[in-house]
């Protein structure tokens, strides 16, 4: 994913996702919209990198732009979750199928349930990464992220 240190930052050079996806103004430009972003690479990157049959099947029919398109879109999706975990209202953050469901809505049931399951992973290994990050995004949301200007 991407290399963190206090001085330097590089974005996850595999993935077609666009920071600018996660912002229209200059003031949503913020830690949260960030970490979406990263969540939305994870994502994208946990899919590419899947092994299971369904998963690589799907991703035949799908080209970076589009792969990149629904990853970015369900991270969006998963940000009221992502608040309510953030502000201590629950403890888990829901990796819904719904999501996946209304976007992708020909896949099989069991397709989406697995590319439920990868987003799940994809959440769990960004937290944890994020747990060594010293910019703490999700203890901060609301604070200005200046990766955006870096690489947008």
């Amino acid at each position: 994913m991407s290399t963190r240190d206090s001085d330097k930052w590089s974005l996850p050079t595999d993935c077609p996702v666009e920071p600018k996806w996660f912002y229209q103004s200059e003031k949503e430009k913020i830690k949260f919209a960030w970490f979406l972003y990263e969540y939305a690479c994870a994502y994208y990157n946990q899919i590419t990198d899947s092994r299971n049959k369904l998963v690589s099947r799907w991703l035949k029919g799908q080209s970076e732009l589009q792969l990149a398109d629904f990853c970015a879109y369900y991270s969006k999706r998963v940000q009221e979750s992502l608040g309510e975990f953030i502000h201590g209202h629950t403890n888990d953050i829901l990796c819904d199928i719904g999501y996946i469901q209304v976007y992708c809505h020909r896949n099989s049931g069991q397709l989406n349930t697995e590319l439920a399951f990868q987003a799940q992973k994809a959440m769990v290994y960004l937290l944890e990464i994020c747990n060594t990050c010293p910019q703490q995004c999700l203890d901060n949301p609301s604070d200005y992220c200046i990766f955006f200007d870096r690489y947008s």
